[in-house]
């Protein structure tokens, strides 16, 4: 799903109104969700102790990854190297 959103989506981005906090096995509680600058965004399912993981909802890579699209589509036949 995140391949698709840039991180300024205002549903799913970096700041969206909507959040996945169920990441696997361990759900964080609701309000420990609600604290933006205490989550850590991680693929389904990843954990570490003493951190809050949510699921990524967005593309941190959004821009390159539709500067490359836009270059395959136009023949261009480079390819920029990943940020």
């Amino acid at each position: 799903m995140s391949i698709l959103f840039s991180p300024d989506n205002p549903l799913y981005g970096r700041t969206g109104s909507l959040r996945l906090c169920s990441n696997g096995p361990a759900t964080p509680a609701a309000d420990d969700c609600k604290k933006r600058e205490d989550v850590w965004y991680f693929d389904w399912g990843y954990q570490e102790p003493g951190k809050t993981h949510i699921h990524l909802t967005f593309n941190p890579y959004f821009d390159w990854q539709n500067q490359v699209m836009a270059s395959v589509l136009n023949s261009e036949g480079t390819v920029a190297a990943a940020p």
